[in-house]
């Protein structure tokens, strides 16, 4: 009885799947039967193949899927085969631990997290046996830490694995990873990779400190703030109800949106300018009719920094008024993406209008935040506003900078942008 128990525990038992991505070629296809899809079923997993046909949208979807339910992925980069090397943009978007097997180095542009590379020389005559061996070596050790960022290369030519530093990998192919991700990304909406970075700040207030690495599961973010036109349909369909004691936006003079007749429109000139006195409630609201959400204050920082480490702005140390909408220098609002982006192709991140967060806001947070993916204080009665206004200083425009407002609060320089997972 407690044998069929355990033959019945085994076989309900989830198994992971490991997704293989290669060219179609004959050759290839030989070595995958022999050797890859063997070694996978030898540690437990489950082989996954991409398919052979590109450039298909749906085809692309199901890739997509692939690798994002897979736990490991391993990609053969033999002649730099472009397919390969767009998926494996996807791939580091998504902070997938790679295997990389090749015949030469000099074909893997990406550092990529968790980056392993096994190098196999065909004119060895035991090449398939140790490429084996040493696929199924280097599956276990991804499977015993998936999040090492130690990047082990397996040579075939020696018997034991190499230590090569980061320094010695040259980040390449950004473009790549961002051209095939934003196939999928939805209309104006960004995908911010998974992965960590540095969230607050040496200088500064004491709730910017201490400057600490932050863990966050990708991630799409709307290139722009929410517009007057965008949130009209809202109003329109849902009307401005009233929540938390107050309605969601406050129809007033400063407000950018009319309504007339019960018909809500924005005031002539102002349909691309970012909606202001939304409340938060408002503000969720819309959110949830869009099918968002949001942003956490740790997603909205690590967004706004468009990938930079350590800088002040988005775009780095220094502003002016060429940059950003601040320091009261126009008197309002402007239309959204007036200024350059960041490094994300994000727009408005410092000035313009404060956004909403969804986190309640806590001065000593940072001090006992978790290292992934932190939602904020579990108790407060102020929300967490970001990035500054048009009527901010220099100082209050930084990326780091955090400020808060009660959720029934509504005024002129406070707006929103939102986020969705994948």
């Amino acid at each position: 009885m407690a044998k069929n128990n355990m033959e019945q525990d085994k076989t309900t038992k989830e198994v992971s799947t490991c997704f293989v991505l290669m060219p179609f070629h004959k050759p290839f296809n030989q070595y995958y039967k022999e050797i890859i899809m063997p070694a996978i079923r030898d540690v437990g997993m489950k082989p996954l193949r991409s398919d052979e046909i590109y450039g298909v949208v749906s085809i692309m979807r199901d890739i997509w899927n692939g690798i994002h339910s897979s736990k490991i992925i391993i990609a053969e980069l033999t002649g730099r085969n472009p397919n390969v090397l767009y998926e494996l943009g996807l791939c580091h978007a998504l902070g997938k631990p790679v295997i990389i097997i090749t015949q030469a180095m000099e074909d893997v542009p990406f550092d990529l997290k968790s980056l392993r590379c096994i190098v196999y020389n065909t004119s060895d005559p035991d090449w398939a046996k140790k490429l084996k061996n040493n696929l199924i070596k280097t599956l276990k050790r991804v499977l015993s830490n998936p999040e090492s960022q130690k990047y082990t290369f397996i040579q075939r030519t020696k018997e034991k694995a190499n230590a090569v530093s980061k320094d010695e990998l040259k980040v390449k192919g950004r473009e790549q990873i961002f051209r095939f991700c934003q196939i999928f990304s939805p209309p104006g909406m960004v995908l911010i990779p998974a992965g960590e970075f540095l969230m607050g700040s040496t200088e500064g207030l004491p709730d910017m400190k201490p400057l600490h690495k932050v863990y966050l599961d990708a991630y799409y973010i709307d290139k722009y703030e929410v517009t007057n036109a965008q949130f009209c349909k809202f109003l329109n369909e849902k009307g401005n109800q009233e929540e938390g004691e107050t309605i969601w936006i406050n129809i007033n003079d400063d407000c950018l949106i009319e309504c007339t007749n019960g018909k809500y429109q924005p005031k002539a000139g102002y349909e691309n300018y970012p909606v202001i006195e939304v409340s938060w409630y408002g503000a969720c609201a819309y959110a949830r009719w869009r099918g968002k959400r949001l942003p956490t204050e740790a997603e909205w920082e690590k967004a706004a920094r468009g990938g930079l480490v350590g800088k002040k702005y988005p775009w780095g140390d220094s502003i002016d008024p060429d940059k950003a909408n601040y320091g009261a220098n126009i008197g309002e609002a402007t239309p959204v993406g007036s200024y350059p982006s960041n490094g994300y192709g994000l727009y408005d991140m410092a000035g313009n209008v404060w956004e909403w967060c969804s986190d309640t806001y806590n001065e000593n947070y940072y001090s006992k935040s978790p290292p992934r993916n932190p939602t904020g204080s579990p108790r407060g009665s102020v929300w967490v506003n970001r990035g500054g206004s048009w009527n901010s200083d220099a100082r209050n425009c930084g990326s780091a900078v955090r400020f808060f407002s009660v959720p029934a609060f509504r005024c002129n320089n406070l707006g929103l942008r939102l986020v969705r997972l994948l």
